[in-house]
């Protein structure tokens, strides 16, 4: 037993230490990413401190860094209850398993330090040797500052000290401070309403003070358990005059506003300070004492008759809608008064639009009403100011507006699971990395809606998990409501769920309804339904199903004679049909039987989803509802029937089925996870926006404590510099080039049925359509040809192809087999590969192939056992193919103007299989050859190769398979070539073109039949705050794509003004100078993304 212990432990440290990926972005603080902050401790000498935090609270650690003088030393934890977690997302990590964290204090703790930081970290949870030690620094002198951390012994803090004067001092609303001494150590315990380092302050545009004054208050606690000094600095207000404690010859003064803006400063003069004509509000005046110690104290002025009451008539304002309103002042003026109205975004506080209005003498009221405004926030403030006849700023008040937008149609949408949590944070995931939404589950609150919105993130609402799940006597059970009353009206029911039944309706009609309360309001960019969301095919066998079960045969077949005919049954009618156990009808074989079932069930799935994406859209009629995809048994045109957009893990083939049938609608794949870190650049997302499978950017996760995290623990970036250069510059040009420019039709097509599915479970000589089709996706991808997809609901595509494949496709109806029929007979070339049409829709054994004049009349019945065995054909000799062994191969049939070619094997084997002599790649375009496919481009080197056509030119997208080798491009014909993004490549026509590795290993190139004009930009050399620029596309054909890039006096590109615009005829370009822009020479790129070519232009700002 000690021996299987011992061999326990030592594999448990082993497979820690064996991590796959460096974990430092969730075990040390940098301080790369400086952020606007202010000074408080002027020349104090630098302290050594050990602080101890989990990872959430690394950016405000990073925080308090700058504004105290630190030789730091970090160890972090893995939350506030874990020093350390062993599962399987942080298994991968170095640096975060529980051997390797107490190691790491251990050697960090015999360290000595001025002071030890503990922050929402229980004491106990550190080991007990480590709590020794510390405890035995304490009692030596160095203090100890707790910060929401519980301390389980008495004896530290038995001996109350003296309150230091900070305690008096401004404090934020709940928190509770006190003070130890425990033999010559201090200690200082810090206490919330709420766990984590800060208190809780909400991201509006009081954040800024709130946040710098607890901040304050922290440094102030820090000095203090290492000085033990608590100089009085608390100002006191008299009238207009503030008086400061004596002994301030060499202090300073700071005046801020509620928003921290600095409204004075300067050098203390005569221990007191004069405030300014001040309007109602609350203000801070800070004292610094350099190198001694500094505070704030909080003020509120009031005065009745400069109140204002600001109030509009919505304050959620669609596109173009006018912000109106009233305005009433708290007095009259005996002359007329000013008025100025500000529209401010947030969080940026940039103001884009101002009016000047004009209160007359004696009225103390006005309307407004302000149009054609530029905002291009999510959210933002009417601010309304009121000037006194002699001009002076009386008073202000402020309204929070928001501002929903439809879903961009051409744009690039990228939305990361989880959003950030305050304005520093929100820079990061929007203006830097380019997030405009956040996915969050729904809180009765709205807090996080209003949070999201405020810091400029639309909200992708998670509003539910839709699992289909069985019950312990094969019923329907829902178990994911987050809703308690649905959850106990589902009790009620006796665990028998089944959709149908109108109760479990209302049950779910009355949770989308709790679920969506007030979230329209913030105009959600989507709605999802779930992410891994579940359907269990053998459920709907409880009691309220056989009623269910029969009215779906009855819609189905619409009379007892077909059902009879299908099941090879007698049955009188409907009502006496049974619900047979899959275990009896899969034993029988009886496919028609339980697929029926399983049909049943894939439309219950589909069923719950449709039937909350239309109780959603009652009350969001723009709601764009869809989900993130699911763990299989689902038939994905039944689900998208009803839904807006799909998000799920990566599937080859689902992927491009989705591209295929539903090329306008957005999708995504979740992209990050720990795969993402092997990588040098963003290769999975850059190969899907190649191919096309995506429309947008699904990110897991923005969260910065979190293993997948984009950021890392204080917000810096968690992936290598060339990762993320790449993933930054995608979204100036790359992405909305490669979604909005369509790929190339060259006629190719790939026919689908749900069912052919599980022709395989009826009979193991039919083989799943994917195994056949993925290889011909590979070949796609190598070789630039497109291939589109056909399914009964699609026919009508059949007039644009030139060749279709049935890759297993053994369940066939009489009409889907009518139009194939039809297409050869018109011209066209059908391939299939083994056993076509041998059931029909409803995995019935056919009797007569309805194929048969295409293939001859194959049947299930006539045919021996699979075989993986060497082919030998003209077209393809491999060491191994998955065959039919009676043969022969690859048999041709004239039908009409058109030919069938029946391969009796797989494509599955023989791309990997295929001998020198026939490699597989020329085995597929001999065949598209002969069809008339005409294979336009090639590449030397292996790369993905992607063909797009665009208005007037070719566009072509490569991804080299080995980033540091060349691929050489081939053209059909001569062209000008003009890498997207960065220029002409030569100044002749070429008939091809080297592709030399570069920083990036996603290309796109455009070629034209002539030369293209370098746009032409045309603005004022000059501007005042507040202008609005039209910028005209002229010079930029239509069809191509338009880039703007800004760039302010200090060179700092203005990334969340930048814009992308696919160019229409007469399309133009907006830009405004917000009014209180900074003022100097600003310098602005448009850019004809698709040729490269650029024109800048630099404007003074005055």
């Amino acid at each position: 037993m000690k021996k299987i212990l011992l061999m326990s432990i030592l594999l448990f440290c082993a497979g820690n230490l064996a991590a796959k990926h460096d974990g430092w972005y969730v075990n040390t603080l940098t301080r790369n990413y400086p952020t606007p902050h202010l000074t408080w401790a002027k020349n104090f000498p630098e302290a050594e401190v050990l602080l101890i935090f989990p990872r959430i609270e690394g950016r405000h650690v990073a925080e308090l860094l700058q504004r105290y003088p630190v030789k730091e030393t970090v160890f972090v934890t893995y939350n506030g209850q874990k020093i350390a977690h062993d599962g399987v997302y942080d298994a991968a990590l170095s640096g975060t398993g529980t051997y390797e964290k107490n190691a790491e204090i251990r050697e960090k703790i015999q360290k000595k330090y001025d002071a030890v930081v503990l922050v929402d970290v229980p004491f106990d949870k550190l080991s007990p040797d480590v709590q020794f030690q510390l405890l035995q620094q304490v009692k030596s002198g160095t203090g100890l500052l707790l910060i929401n951390t519980a301390m389980p012994y008495s004896k530290p803090l038995a001996n109350p000290a003296a309150n230091p004067a900070f305690f008096t001092e401004t404090i934020h609303p709940g928190t509770v401070l006190r003070a130890y001494q425990f033999e010559k150590g201090k200690i200082c315990t810090v206490k919330y309403r709420k766990p984590g380092m800060m208190p809780d302050i909400f991201p509006d545009r009081y954040w800024a003070a709130r946040y710098e004054n607890a901040q304050m208050t922290l440094i102030r606690a820090l000095d203090w358990v290492i000085k033990g000094n608590s100089v009085p600095l608390k100002a006191v207000k008299e009238g207009n005059v503030l008086h400061l404690p004596a002994n301030m010859d060499t202090a300073e003064y700071r005046l801020r506003d509620e928003y921290n803006n600095i409204l004075a400063q300067g050098k203390v003069e005569n221990h007191s300070f004069t405030l300014p004509e001040l309007p109602n509000g609350t203000y801070y005046f800070d004292l610094l004492l350099p190198g001694k110690s500094f505070s704030t104290t909080e003020f509120k002025q009031y005065i009745p008759e400069r109140n204002i009451t600001l109030n509009v008539a919505s304050d959620t304002l669609s596109a173009g809608e006018p912000v109106k309103g009233t305005l009433i002042t708290g007095k009259t003026f005996s002359k007329p008064a000013k008025i100025i109205l500000s529209l401010i975004d947030y969080p940026h506080n940039r103001i884009w639009e101002k009016e000047i209005m004009e209160i007359p003498a004696g009225k103390n009221s006005i309307s407004f009403e302000i149009k054609d405004y530029f905002m291009p926030n999510a959210a933002g403030y009417l601010q309304a100011a009121l000037y006194s006849p002699e001009s002076d700023r009386i008073g202000y008040t402020e309204k929070e507006l928001i501002f929903p937008r439809p879903y961009p149609q051409e744009g690039y949408v990228q939305f990361s699971w989880g959003g950030p949590a305050d304005p520093l944070m929100a820079m990061r995931s929007g203006d830097d990395l380019g997030f405009s939404a956040a996915l969050s589950h729904y809180k009765v609150s709205l807090d996080n809606a209003r949070q999201y919105t405020l810091l400029n993130q639309r909200l992708v609402s998670y509003l539910t998990r839709i699992s289909v799940l069985k019950g312990k006597n094969g019923e329907v059970n829902f178990n994911k409501l987050f809703y308690p009353e649905g959850m106990k009206a589902l009790a009620k029911l006796g665990g028998d769920h089944n959709f149908y039944r109108p109760e479990v309706q209302q049950i779910w009609k009355d949770y989308v309804h709790f679920r969506m309360k007030g979230l329209p309001r913030f105009s959600p960019l989507l709605y999802s339904l779930g992410d891994e969301n579940g359907n269990t095919l053998s459920a709907g066998f409880g009691p309220s199903d056989l009623k269910s079960f029969r009215n779906y045969l009855k819609q189905k077949y619409g009379s007892i004679d077909k059902l009879n005919s299908q099941w090879g049954s007698s049955y009188l009618n409907f009502d006496v049909v049974p619900h047979r156990p899959l275990a009896v009808t899969e034993k029988e074989n009886n496919a028609p039987e339980w697929n029926d079932h399983y049909e049943y069930m894939e439309k219950m799935f589909a069923d719950v989803h449709h039937f909350c994406a239309d109780e959603i859209r009652k009350l969001d009629p723009d709601a764009k509802v869809g989900l993130e995809g699911t763990f299989g048994n689902h038939n994905i045109e039944l689900m998208m029937d009803k839904l807006d957009w799909w998000g799920p893990y990566s599937n080859l083939l689902e992927d491009e089925l989705i591209r295929s049938l539903y090329p306008d609608r957005p999708r995504f794949i979740w992209i990050g996870y720990h795969k993402e870190r092997t990588m040098t650049y963003p290769h999975t997302l850059l190969d899907a926006l190649l191919k096309g499978v995506v429309n947008g950017n699904a990110w897991y996760a923005l969260s910065d404590d979190f293993p997948h995290g984009i950021l890392a623990i204080d917000y810096t970036d968690s992936y290598a510099k060339k990762y993320m250069d790449v993933f930054r510059r995608l979204r100036f040009g790359t992405a909305q080039q490669l979604i909005h420019t369509p790929l190339a039709q060259h006629g190719v097509g790939i026919f689908w049925n749900h069912n052919s599915k599980r022709a395989s479970k009826a009979d193991p000589r039919c083989s799943n359509p994917e195994t056949s089709i993925a290889p011909l996706l590979r070949y796609s991808y190598r070789n630039g040809v497109n291939i589109e997809f056909v399914t009964a609901r699609t026919l009508d595509r059949l007039k644009d192809m030139k060749i279709l494949f049935l890759c297993g496709i053994s369940s066939i109806s009489d009409k889907e087999s009518a139009a194939i029929i039809d297409f050869v007979k018109n011209g066209g070339t059908v391939i299939a590969d083994l056993y076509p049409g041998v059931f029909n829709e409803n995995l019935k054994k056919q009797n007569r192939n309805p194929l048969a004049e295409l293939f001859g009349d194959i049947l299930l019945k006539n045919q021996p056992a699979n075989q993986v065995k060497p082919l030998q054909t003209p077209l393809m000799k491999a060491s191994a193919a998955l065959t039919n062994p009676a043969g022969p191969y690859m048999v041709q049939k004239n039908c009409g103007k058109g030919k069938a070619i029946l391969m009796n094997f797989s494509f599955s084997v023989i791309e990997t299989s295929a001998l020198p002599v026939t490699p597989f790649d020329d085995f597929v375009s001999g065949i598209l050859n002969s069809a008339g496919v005409k294979i336009s481009h090639s590449a030397t080197a292996k790369a993905a190769l992607r063909i797009r056509k665009g208005k007037g030119y070719d566009l072509i997208g490569v991804i080299p398979e080995e980033y540091s080798q060349p691929v050489t491009i081939t053209l059909p014909e001569k062209a000008y070539i003009y890498e997207c993004g960065k220029g002409q490549t030569d100044k002749e026509m070429k008939k091809s073109f080297t592709v030399e590795p570069g920083n990036t290993p996603l290309r796109i190139f455009a070629a034209f039949a002539e030369k293209q004009p370098v746009p032409e930009l045309i603005l004022p050399e000059t501007a005042q705050p507040g202008d609005k620029l039209e910028i005209p596309l002229a010079s930029i054909p239509a069809g191509q794509f338009a880039v703007l890039r800004i760039f302010d006096p200090n060179g700092k590109e203005l990334t969340s003004l930048s814009r992308v615009l696919k160019v229409h005829r007469a399309s133009r370009m907006s830009f405004a100078f917000p009014f209180n822009a900074v003022c100097g020479q600003y310098r602005f790129l448009l850019q004809n993304f698709t040729t490269g070519l650029a024109v800048e232009k630099r404007v003074t700002l005055q």
